[in-house]
């Protein structure tokens, strides 16, 4: 991971010109959005639960999503760290047992970005992306009242890397603040998934297996639509 990471880093270096203008600028960015996922791994759990206990949490697809980053830039290319969250929580009452079952999925992306301006006029702009890291992906489930004796609440965790390139038009209001709306994909595939902590029924870094045997893996590749606001300065 820190290998790939590290290549793509020296491969972006070499796109930036050789020389380094004067007019070197920095940049950072908050935007929040959502993504749209078609993750089968999250949703074999839900239709577990929708089939086993009653509830209706149906698919997850959706989450809502934040991220944030600090860039340098050259001339027409910007290169920085990038950092993110996305989260969906979901309740359902259990009809077979008349309780709440509640889950939550939640992801915490780490890594670089490339960007180079390919279209300026005026005040708007259109940047180009590519960015690459790791996610630290997590799962947790709860059942209030519990059905069980113990503990009946677990998490569990995994780590993905990701590769997303993404286009955004930026509309410059002034000088050092802009507004921006991106668009992008991303490829991600986590590994298997292990429990957090250990309980009456699970042990601390035990993958999480299905009655058929198979573990749990989540594919979280998909579409992100963001907005937001960047500040700039020389």
């Amino acid at each position: 991971m820190i290998r790939r990471i590290t290549l793509l880093l020296l491969f972006l270096s070499i796109l930036i010109p050789g020389y380094v203008y004067s007019s070197t600028s920095f940049s950072t960015d908050f935007r929040m959005g959502f993504s749209v996922l078609n993750s089968e791994g999250l949703n074999k759990i839900t239709e577990g639960l929708d089939a086993g206990y009653g509830t209706t949490f149906g698919h997850i697809r959706v989450p809502l999503a934040l991220s944030g980053g600090l860039s340098i830039g050259f001339s027409r290319s910007k290169i920085g760290l990038e950092l993110g969250y996305e989260f969906a929580n979901r309740s359902s009452y259990s009809s077979i047992y008349a309780v709440s079952e509640n889950i939550k999925y939640s992801t915490f992306p780490l890594g670089i970005k490339y960007s180079y301006n390919f279209y300026a006029r005026g005040k708007w702009s259109l940047w180009g992306n590519l960015s690459t890291g790791i996610m630290w992906v997590w799962f947790s489930m709860n059942t209030q009242p519990s059905v069980v004796v113990g503990n009946s609440s677990f998490e569990t965790g995994a780590s993905a890397w990701y590769l997303s390139p993404s286009v955004e038009m930026v509309y410059s209001m002034t000088k050092n603040i802009g507004f921006s709306a991106l668009l992008g994909g991303r490829y991600a595939d986590t590994s298997k998934f292990k429990y957090n902590a250990s309980d009456n029924r699970h042990a601390n870094g035990d993958f999480v297996t299905f009655s058929d045997g198979s573990n749990l893996t989540m594919n979280i590749s998909g579409l992100k639509f963001l907005i937001g606001i960047i500040l700039s300065w020389s």
